[in-house]
């Protein structure tokens, strides 16, 4: 029976950095997460004005807060995908502030 303290050597691979990518993964997706829940407040701040000015319902209010939320987090997406494609393969590494090589 290997001993416990042995595995997460003979786990690590040549390209991986442990828990500083892991930090790293966090603070992007706090961040993320932090922009798209300050700009929902925003938009719910202006609720009352959408109401006043476009005669909106309750429901279509609704409409409104989900589909922005929605779009908006799906725009998100895209730089993602974008950083993953370019970035990924690099061996200059990725992350807040990659080296293109």
């Amino acid at each position: 029976m290997p001993n416990l303290r042995e595995v997460p050597d003979q786990a690590a691979t040549p390209g991986n950095r442990g828990p500083a990518n892991r930090w790293a993964a966090l603070l992007v997706l706090c961040v993320s997460l932090l922009i798209v829940t300050l700009d929902n407040t925003i938009l719910n701040v202006a609720l009352p004005t959408l109401v006043r000015e476009l005669d909106a319902s309750t429901t279509r209010l609704q409409w409104i807060v989900d589909a922005y939320a929605l779009v908006f987090t799906g725009l998100m997406l895209v730089p993602a995908a974008a950083d993953w494609r370019c970035w990924c393969a690099s061996p200059c590494g990725s992350g807040p502030a990659p080296i293109p090589c």
